[in-house]
């Protein structure tokens, strides 16, 4: 399993309320300057401190990343303030990043049937037919959190127009046949993150000139759209990307343009731990995490996962799509009430 922290729950540090503001949750803040001081409340669920500063990701990880951090410090009422090294915009908006709550979801992989047969206790997981399993037999299903948000990166570029439709035509196919809860986002544009949040920083590795290039095909090989192998909503939107880009559909255009492929082209899954590029990728499904996060959070892990692909635009930056996020459900053992 690994951790996936649930987004609106009681242990948010911080939260975004009406009208996009900034909200208590567990904790109030100021900001001086470049500076956060977050001050708990009393009585406030969760680890605070020292506790919590242990559980929070290296300073060189999302959802650090686009934020350069100078220094985190553990007040003597169990208070933290961070210093940011450079103006970030909106700095206290991070702390609603449900990374940084320091309490985990433990999202368990694959197929969970013969767990909830089993019994022992809540479930949380993603797998679809683990979830209707659960539905069949009574069981309590709930909503955990939207936690994981879908990109594709492309290597050419065309109209914003044609890109939209084709984003809204991934999107729609994909919550109507994909994963359960799955959901668009029109409020959130990538163009306006873009304008807000600029380049990402490079990482040490492309400073350093150590990001090797993507190897080329050893043979002749059509054109590909890569996606996490263990991820099924990763390969239902590369699927559909392949899809509509078949000659003679009304977005085929639009797809050649973003690809710059002049053939059909296949899905490539990238197994956990392998070469994350091949020379044949025109696409690329990305996938990162959902929820309240900072923009330049957002920004900078999609810029992260790119790093090393020469599948870039004329423009210099890449040309990506945001087509939606899919949840995690919690279940419940058969002993629980039905909500």
């Amino acid at each position: 399993m690994r951790p996936v922290y649930g987004s609106g729950s009681e242990y948010a540090l911080l939260r975004v309320g009406c009208e996009d503001r900034l909200e208590p949750g567990r904790a109030t803040w100021t900001v001086t300057g470049d500076t956060v001081v977050l001050e708990f409340l009393p009585d406030s669920p969760g680890p605070r401190g020292v506790e919590l500063v242990n559980t929070w990701p290296p300073l060189d990880q999302p959802p650090w990343l686009g934020h350069h951090v100078n220094r985190v410090a553990v007040l003597g009422n169990g208070g933290i303030r961070v210093e940011f090294g450079d103006p970030v915009r909106d700095p206290a908006r991070v702390f609603v990043d449900p990374r940084l709550a320091g309490v985990p979801l433990p999202v368990a992989g694959g197929d969970v049937r013969d767990a909830i047969d089993a019994d022992t206790g809540e479930i949380v997981t993603r797998h679809d037919a683990s979830i209707e399993y659960a539905r069949s037999l009574g069981r309590s299903v709930q909503l955990a959190a939207f936690d994981r948000l879908y990109l594709v990166a492309f290597a050419g570029s065309t109209g914003d127009e044609a890109a939209q439709a084709l984003r809204n035509a991934v999107g729609v196919a994909w919550i109507d046949r994909g994963a359960t809860l799955a959901r668009q986002l029109p409020l959130l544009r990538w163009e306006s993150v873009v304008e807000t949040c600029g380049s990402p920083p490079a990482s040490e590795a492309e400073k350093a000139g150590a990001i090797p290039e993507a190897a080329g095909p050893t043979a002749p090989s059509p054109p590909t759209v890569s996606y996490p192998e263990d991820d099924l909503a990763a390969r239902q939107i590369a699927e559909r990307m392949v899809s509509l880009g078949l000659p003679g559909g009304p977005l085929a255009k639009t797809v050649a343009e973003l690809t710059g492929a002049g053939e059909r082209m296949v899905v490539r899954p990238v197994v956990p731990g392998g070469d994350r590029w091949s020379g044949t990728d025109v696409a690329a499904v990305i996938v990162a995490a959902a929820g309240p996060v900072h923009p330049c959070s957002l920004y900078a892990e999609v810029g992260d996962r790119l790093v090393g692909w020469k599948g870039r635009s004329e423009r210099g930056i890449p040309t990506v799509l945001l087509i939606g996020e899919t949840a995690s459900f919690a279940i419940g053992p058969s002993s629980a009430p039905r909500p």
